[in-house]
């Protein structure tokens, strides 16, 4: 029972110290009542600033710039990698002009593409002759000349087989 008694009176205590009790005559510590909240009317509609028209007589854009072309590049790639149209001389992007240079690439190259020839003939046999065949096969006879073909680069080459009467491929 005292602990009980002693319980209360620490919770009575604990609850009268936390009480707000001003005791001073200093007015600064008396609570106030809250000051009145003014509300203002409200103000009247106001037209908005006029926008200002662009100006009529304005450059227009300037055009984009070209892109790079690798046309240049291309050739010497088709010609010296992929061992495209034998016959015509190394480029001059690679020969600088200069005519031992461009006797010692030949040989490079020309040994380069003997080197490759048997690859080169075996893929087309095997792909451009006998996947032709199939492809013609299978063809409907109202087979689009528009193609969304979804491939790029390399494979240009399997959208020519597989729709040899394309006037548009797009990748």
């Amino acid at each position: 029972m005292r602990a009980t008694v002693l319980a209360v009176l620490a919770t009575a205590v604990s609850i009268a110290a936390c009480t707000e009790r001003v005791t001073s005559k200093d007015p600064t510590l008396v609570s106030q009542p809250p000051a009145p909240v003014v509300v203002a009317a409200p103000l009247p509609p106001v037209d908005a600033a006029p926008v200002a028209e662009p100006p009529v007589d304005a450059a227009p854009p300037a055009a984009p710039k070209p892109g790079y072309d690798f046309i240049a590049d291309m050739q010497v790639l088709y010609r010296v990698v992929a061992c495209g149209r034998p016959d015509s001389p190394i480029p001059e992007l690679l020969t600088h002009g200069d005519p031992r240079r461009a006797a010692r690439l030949q040989r490079i190259v020309d040994r380069h593409c003997k080197a490759l020839q048997p690859f080169m003939d075996r893929y087309r046999d095997a792909y451009f002759a006998k996947a032709r065949a199939w492809f013609v096969a299978h063809q409907p006879a109202d087979l689009p000349t528009t193609v969304v073909y979804a491939f790029g680069g390399g494979d240009l080459t399997s959208a020519l087989v597989a729709f040899p009467n394309a006037t548009e491929i797009t990748t």
